[in-house]
């Protein structure tokens, strides 16, 4: 089924939060995720060890 409209497709997927921009967290967003730096580091290490996507 597609969705025709644009606040249904928001409503049934959700809204994208920016939790880094420009190279920062931004603690705003981390604060309504109620995400901490520390498990934003770790999602960040486990994602490079496991795609070797970040180039380190």
């Amino acid at each position: 089924m597609q969705l025709k409209s644009d606040e249904l497709e928001t409503l049934m997927s959700g809204k994208y939060v920016t939790i880094i921009e420009n190279g920062t967290s931004n603690e705003k967003n981390l604060r309504k995720l109620r995400l901490p730096v520390d498990k934003l580091e770790a999602i960040y290490i486990w994602f490079d060890k496991s795609t070797n996507f970040c180039g380190r």
